[in-house]
């Protein structure tokens, strides 16, 4: 039943709906964060020589699946559902990967995003969030890491590091504060 009504939902449409689902309090709702990750990854494009509108679709809708019915009833089918919904939108399969495959890697010994559209999401959720983290001054200490930080640093380290990708990191983290400045997010630490 759920999967009947939520694959005829355009991805695309979808976006404007997470404008109710929240991130974090400070630091905005989903519909926030995917227009910063469109914007990280149009410029992260340029480094990797990707299609930077196709990427910049796969980063607008890379999140596009938590509206759905199916993973608001199983949140473990985030990003899954997500393919899925955009295969059979008639969205392209690289594109359609990437939604499921930005999330990896889930641990230290989990596959990680190969192809250049999965690792490239991947890469700009993983910034995002770690520059949001760390600016409004939530920070890991050595006993807690509610947000699991350090895993978010890890995983991004390992795609890039496993992938042999070089791109101007610094660039990007600077982008992303600003992106959060431009969104109203008070910075506490630069």
């Amino acid at each position: 039943f759920f999967w009947d009504k939520d694959k005829s939902k355009n991805l695309i449409k979808q976006i404007a709906n997470l404008k109710s689902v929240m991130f974090y309090e400070k630091l905005g709702t989903i519909y926030d964060k995917t227009q910063r990750l469109r914007q990280l990854a149009g410029l992260l494009s340029d480094d990797l020589n990707i299609n930077k509108e196709k990427v910049q679709v796969a980063a607008s809708i890379s999140k596009s699946d938590l509206c759905s019915d199916l993973v608001g009833e199983y949140p473990e089918l985030q990003g899954v559902m997500g393919k899925y919904f955009a295969l059979s939108q008639g969205f392209d399969e690289d594109v359609a990967n990437s939604i499921s495959e930005h999330y990896l890697p889930v641990g230290l010994t989990s596959p990680i995003p190969k192809k250049p559209f999965s690792y490239s999401i991947s890469i700009v959720d993983k910034i995002d969030t770690l520059v949001g983290f760390f600016a409004i001054d939530e920070k890991p200490t050595s006993s807690k890491d509610p947000f699991a930080l350090r895993r978010s640093a890890i995983s991004l380290l390992r795609v890039i590091v496993e992938n042999k990708l070089a791109f101007k990191l610094r660039e990007l983290i600077n982008y992303s504060i600003r992106l959060y400045e431009q969104q109203g997010v008070e910075i506490k630490n630069e």
